[in-house]
């Protein structure tokens, strides 16, 4: 068995459906892919015994096509692909496509998802990220729906720019389409265990088969991860930021006829991490020598005496991996999802129906500043619920003019009943504890609701204009209808801070043009214009003024991108490229000011903004058994005008947008004959340095880092069984995932991400 059907990303076949000048950017894609294109033109169709890279199918345009002959920018990854390079989930795709940005912040179990620098860092569940996920068809609009998502997967989409028509809802970035394994006609049943540092277990397996033959069959599936956490509190001996959670899948395939297929899902999981526990980094110094020209500590004296927060204290150990917590919370999320599918071929068309409900419920207490003393504490109540309706009405492919037209509806109700506990040991800081109420100084609740009707009519044709040339064209109309009440209050004074109700309308048209030409010989080019929109609305979060509340306004993101697919060398290595201007307009951006005695969060549209940026991926199978898959992306982003709360970020780079990635992942099967295969993985990514925040302060930032996994198996001969080593951060790079600003307390709170861990794994598979 060749091992691209392992591993690499573009070798399977899925089972679901510095400045960078545009001009140069566009010229240089092409020049250098056309180039490679022509040289290539004369090689002929290998021979059967030759190595290839094998045909990937996705599903991007809600039919199952061909990679190749998709004109969007596109990485797909198999559910097998992704188990080897040791990601179990979204989190852990982070760089493994070029342009893909993936952080944890402040959370373990709400990942924010950046595609080409467009994202959000906004926590806060009433603020859906612009980088849409799919699981099955459905949208998971919420960042705290997807942690049971990950496991007994098929394959994982990384759709690059606006997907204005197909995938409309919010995603002016992109999209993530994850597909779970579909049931099948035969038995099947598979495990894979690991253990390794940390006392850390996984365990992921599914069972499935024909219920009645040709007429039902179904697949449970079920994970289950823990650890003891890779940080240790010095106070209590305890670890913390450890892992506990699990989740389950059950899908029936219903085939009643040859016309009708209904797949239905459904699952659910639980989350009892460890409550993320940061790095308290003191920004008030006390020496003449440590203080730079703003004021604050000089980097050269984090970590030392010189630099404490608001009450004295500092971490002087330099131990990234440690802390003094006085809290040691947990980070718990349950979540239900089901969802149904049903297909009806009529012949010449197709009608299909997707409805799909997802419950989440999440509870976080957050020792906010992240030391020892009674500062300030976060604890966090959402409920949130999601019911989503799509029909949509398809030619069957095949000829000449392909078409797709549907409908879509969303009901999502948020209810949130968190607060911050402003301590003690602050409280006594103030002249007069009783003035404290005016300073916000107790305990800070912010109960509130929003409640979104979500409403789209789409569609979009594929004209073939000749026999090389197509043109696609899409439009989609959205309307979002948000009802936000939010109450904001001093407890113990019974004080109101703000007491508001409102409503508000939000309508958009978003859609693509694209003209696609076939080259010949395995070789594509296309040109594209994508229009995205992300929905306004109401801001959440801690609320002391009402105008913070909003509304914000819509973002839309105009993006021109150029792009070349081929399959080169009589398909043994596949070249795809592309280059992209964004112009991207009221850009909705979240960060921390500070008012009194505290940081607080704001949400607020940033006049516009440009990115630009050029990606290329490579694979290339050179001999039996062995893959090599190579991907880099250059970005420039740039705020053109943008002045929030009195500060001019005009010229700043936006947040998570890395100038420079590299990602790239190398397999080997070796066959020992009648003793088995021995199996080969290494992946790894690179991305440079980037910043958390509009203000490019240099102390929120991280420098560029590479991170490195790898797995080495042995496959026994009986081919059902695989035992191996494998390791995830292999050379042991210490990063930061997130920063917090909280400066009003003196302090920035730095969350770092895992270290290595190394362990042995076992596959079972009948």
């Amino acid at each position: 068995m060749n091992m691209a059907s392992y591993l690499i990303s573009t070798t399977h076949r899925g089972e679901g459906e510095g400045s960078v000048k545009k001009s140069n950017l566009f010229g240089a894609v092409c020049t250098v892919a056309l180039a490679v294109a022509a040289n290539a033109q004369a090689q002929s169709e290998p021979a059967p015994d030759i190595a290839t890279v094998e045909e990937i199918v996705v599903t991007a345009r809600h039919r199952a096509q061909n990679l190749q002959d998709v004109p969007i920018s596109i990485t797909a990854y198999s559910g097998e692909n992704l188990d080897r390079m040791n990601v179990n989930n979204v989190l852990e795709l982070s760089g493994l496509a070029p342009g893909l940005q993936v952080h944890g912040g402040d959370s373990s179990v709400a990942p924010k998802v950046y595609i080409r620098g467009v994202g959000s860092n906004d926590f806060n569940p009433t603020n859906p990220s612009p980088t849409a996920v799919y699981v099955d068809g459905v949208i998971r609009g919420s960042s705290i729906m997807q942690l049971d998502s990950f496991f007994d997967l098929s394959q994982v989409e990384v759709l690059r720019g606006p997907q204005g028509t197909l995938f409309g809802r919010n995603t002016t970035g992109g999209a993530l389409n994850i597909t779970s394994r579909r049931p099948t006609d035969y038995y099947t049943a598979d495990l894979t265990a690991r253990y390794g540092s940390r006392e850390r277990m996984e365990l992921e397996g599914g069972v499935g088969g024909p219920v009645i033959e040709d007429v039902l069959a179904f697949r449970a599936a079920a994970n289950y991860v823990r650890d003891d956490g890779y940080t240790k509190n010095r106070l209590t001996g305890n670890n913390v930021n450890d892992t506990d959670r699990w989740a389950a899948r059950m899908s029936l395939l219903y085939t009643p006829n040859d016309r009708v297929e209904v797949l239905a899902h459904i699952g659910g999981g639980n989350s009892r991490n460890g409550a993320l526990q940061g790095q308290a980094r003191g920004l008030i110094p006390n020496t003449a020598e440590a203080t730079g020209a703003d004021g604050r500590c000089l980097p050269s004296f984090y970590g030392t005496s010189a630099c404490t927060d608001a009450l004295g204290y500092v971490d002087t150990d330099g131990d990234p991996y440690a802390g003094d917590y006085s809290m040691e919370g947990r980070d718990r999320l349950k979540l239900f999802n089901a969802d149904v599918t049903t297909t009806v071929d009529l012949g010449e068309l197709s009608l299909v129906s997707v409805t799909g409900f997802v419950n989440a419920r999440h509870r976080d207490d957050e020792n906010t500043d992240s030391g020892p003393n009674n500062l300030i504490k976060g604890f966090y109540r959402v409920d949130q619920d999601q019911f989503t309706q799509e029909f949509r009405l398809q030619s069957n492919s095949g000829g000449r003019f392909d078409w797709v037209a549907g409908v879509f509806y969303m009901n999502d109700s948020l209810k949130s009943d968190s607060a911050f506990e402003i301590g003690l040991d602050l409280l006594n800081m103030l002249p007069d504890p009783m003035d404290g109420v005016a300073m916000g100084v107790g305990t800070v609740s912010y109960p509130h609701s929003l409640k979104t009707e979500s409403y789209a009519v789409f569609g979009e044709v594929d004209y073939k204009l000749t026999d090389r040339l197509s043109l696609v064209a899409g439009l989609r109309w959205s309307r979002d209808d948000k009802t936000m009440d939010y109450h904001s209050r001093f407890t113990e004074a019974g004080v109101t801070l703000v007491d508001f109700h409102g409503s508000k309308s939000f309508e958009s048209i978003s859609g693509r043009a694209v003209l696609n030409y076939d080259i010949g010989d395995n070789s594509r080019a296309y040109v594209s214009y994508n229009r995205g929109y992300k929905s306004g609305g109401f801001a959440g979060g801690m609320i002391t003024d009402v105008q913070d509340l909003g509304p914000y306004d819509d973002e839309v993101l105009n993006a021109y991108e150029v792009g070349f697919k081929s399959e080169l060398f009589g398909r043994r290595a596949r070249l795809n490229a592309a280059a992209f201007y964004y112009d991207y307009q009221d850009l909705q951006v979240y960060s921390y000011v500070v008012r009194g005695p505290t940081s607080v969060p704001i949400l607020d549209n940033a006049s516009d903004a440009v990115i630009q940026g050029a990606e290329i991926e490579l694979t290339v199978a050179p001999m039996k058994g062995l893959d090599i898959s190579l991907g880099a992306a250059v970005l420039d982003s740039e705020y053109k005008n943008y002045i929030s709360v009195g500060e001019d970020f005009s010229g700043n780079r936006l947040p998570t947008a890395p100038k420079f990635t590299f990602n790239g992942a190398v397999s080997y099967q070796h066959s020992l004959g009648d003793k088995g295969d021995l199996l080969m993985t290494l992946s790894g990514s690179y991305r440079s340095k980037f910043y958390f925040s509009s203000g490019n302060v240099e102390r929120l930032s991280q420098d560029g880092y590479w991170t490195v996994n790898g797995e080495l198996g042995w496959a026994l001969p009986d081919g059902k069984t695989e035992v191996g080593l494998w390791a995830r951060n292999l050379t042991d790079e210490v990063y930061q995932r997130g920063i917090v600003n909280l400066e009003a307390l003196g302090m920035d709170r730095v969350s770092m991400g895992e270290p290595r861990s190394a362990g042995v794994y076992l596959r079972l598979r009948y």
